[in-house]
């Protein structure tokens, strides 16, 4: 079963790259704003929690990149 959930990730990555790109940056953007709200939660501004956030996720495009080569 997880062969034939990996084959499909695939060919859906190949023939409709810009879905999945597009995906791909609202996941990324959903789970940065969601660390940015906790850290404000938290006590930090608006501008401290944005740049722990990125800082914590390492980077929004070297996520990107290691998204897409595990497939």
């Amino acid at each position: 079963m997880r062969l034939l959930t990996i084959l499909h990730l695939r060919l859906r990555s190949l023939f409709r790259a810009a879905q999945v790109e597009g995906d791909l940056d609202e996941e990324l953007r959903y789970h940065l704003g969601r660390l940015v709200d906790e850290n404000i939660s938290a006590g930090m501004s608006r501008e401290a929690a944005r740049l722990a956030a990125q800082r914590s996720m390492g980077g929004v495009e070297q996520r990107k990149e290691e998204c897409t080569c595990a497939e």
